[in-house]
């Protein structure tokens, strides 16, 4: 049997859909419960008080994968009142240290609030 050697080369090609649907999972992962196949979970429950607890660093790395070149900040929780009233005094969507956004991939200045 010399000389039946087979060569196999895979190769995998990674697409930028793959990449963004790979991000989508894992915010998707971290904004699920914990359970067995779930260990990126930020969530846990506090049966005493009945409330979410949420891992502050995991959320702000599931803002950061949505977010690319967001610089790391400390998350607080407001209502939905509370949003919308410092909403309207905001000069930009963004806490870059540069001040930019992404939009479609490339870096972009802004002066006012906008929505996508």
């Amino acid at each position: 049997m010399a000389g039946n050697n087979l060569q196999l080369t895979f190769a995998v090609a990674r697409c930028d859909e793959c990449k963004a649907e790979n991000k989508l999972y894992e915010i998707l992962r971290i904004l699920q419960w914990r359970c067995a196949d779930n260990m990126a979970s930020a969530l846990a429950y506090d049966k005493e008080t009945e409330q979410i607890l949420v891992d502050k660093d995991a959320l702000m790395r599931a803002i950061q994968y949505a977010n690319p070149g967001q610089a790391y900040r400390d998350i607080r929780l407001v209502t939905h009142e509370e949003y919308r009233a410092r909403r309207d005094n905001w000069k930009s969507d963004c806490t870059c240290d540069s001040e930019k956004i992404r939009h479609n991939g490339k870096p972009i200045y802004i002066d006012k609030p906008f929505l996508y």
